[in-house]
């Protein structure tokens, strides 16, 4: 199936859209959406992969986001807009406030789309991008423990067994990992058949890097390009769990945000006093994390599943 929308069906698609009173009262212009798949060449689309679009109002200052899924992955959006919306709810008012909710929601020839209000990725620029990442850090560095401690969980023995014991089990038996990844993983599964270990559970967004990281309209001036942070939000949270696995989303982060030695290690020492683990157990956390996604790969390539692991892993090491 082709993944290209044709001249007809994004002027169908605008007429549509024109015609939602939410979108009228906003009065944008629905004559500057392209929808595009960015980087990725739209005949090879997987069905995650989202069409996104920029969206003007009447003064030609883009004041929305489009997010439309493409044709091989009709519900995708509709999915992303869901687990947000679950992500929302555990985190409550006082740390929910990262994840904005759609302004409308809909289908479009069968296809599901979100509007979004507009939001600006951090930059690409050297010195930009270093002053941006030394001020968002600390914010994000807490927002993540205070998710932490409002989401982890004690759960049955059946699902600590599926969610960790055997993922693990098969990490210690698979030769693409390296020998020092497969020695934690065997004492990781040693501890948890033991009974030493008794894991948590906690709300995990599982993609928690730069790329997914953006700033609020309000804390941009679009005039001079600067940025003002006193906010951020997070996006993409079509891979989260609410019964996810701690440390991976703090590991992630730190390393995509290059963040100082001193509050990576001060941010794993917080992890380990909520979960009352030790620093030894940290590693068994992100092992078990690591060996659960890799039983839910989906369109994620194994090759870049196993340079993920052999990353994380080692970066964590430095610290623990």
């Amino acid at each position: 199936m082709s993944h290209h929308f044709s001249s007809d069906f994004n002027q169908k698609l605008k007429k549509h859209l024109s015609k939602i009173e939410v979108i009228e009262k906003l009065k944008l212009d629905i004559n500057t959406i392209h929808l595009s798949p960015g980087l990725l060449k739209a005949d090879l689309l997987p069905p995650d992969v989202t069409y996104k679009s920029f969206v003007a109002d009447s003064r030609g200052c883009h004041s929305a986001f489009l997010l439309f899924s493409n044709p091989n992955g009709k519900m995708q959006v509709a999915h992303n807009v869901q687990k947000a919306s679950e992500a929302r709810s555990v985190l409550g008012n006082r740390l929910n406030w990262v994840i904005e909710p759609p302004i409308i929601t809909g289908f479009f020839d069968g296809i599901s789309w979100a509007l979004f209000h507009m939001n600006y990725p951090l930059s690409h620029g050297r010195i930009k991008w270093v002053v941006q990442r030394t001020l968002l850090a600390p914010a994000i560095l807490k927002w993540i423990a205070g998710s932490l401690e409002k989401s982890c969980q004690k759960l049955p023995a059946p699902k600590i067994a599926a969610f960790y014991n055997e993922p693990v089990k098969q990490m210690v038996n698979d030769d693409d990992f390296s020998p020092d990844i497969r020695k934690c993983a065997s004492d990781t599964l040693d501890s948890l058949e033991s009974g030493r270990w008794h894991p948590l559970f906690c709300l995990s967004h599982n993609d928690l890097w730069k790329g997914n990281i953006m700033v609020p309209s309000g804390s941009k001036n679009t005039d001079k390009g600067k940025f003002y942070f006193s906010k951020f939000r997070v996006i993409d949270w079509a891979g989260s769990a609410v019964e996810g696995i701690p440390f991976f989303d703090l590991m992630k982060f730190c390393q995509s945000f290059q963040v100082q030695r001193y509050y990576t290690r001060k941010a794993i020492l917080t992890h380990c006093r909520i979960l009352d683990c030790s620093i030894k157990e940290a590693r068994f956390y992100l092992i078990a994390a690591l060996a659960l996604l890799g039983k839910n790969l989906d369109q994620f390539p194994r090759s870049a599943y196993i340079h993920l692991s052999h990353s994380l892993f080692h970066y964590m090491s430095t610290f623990v």
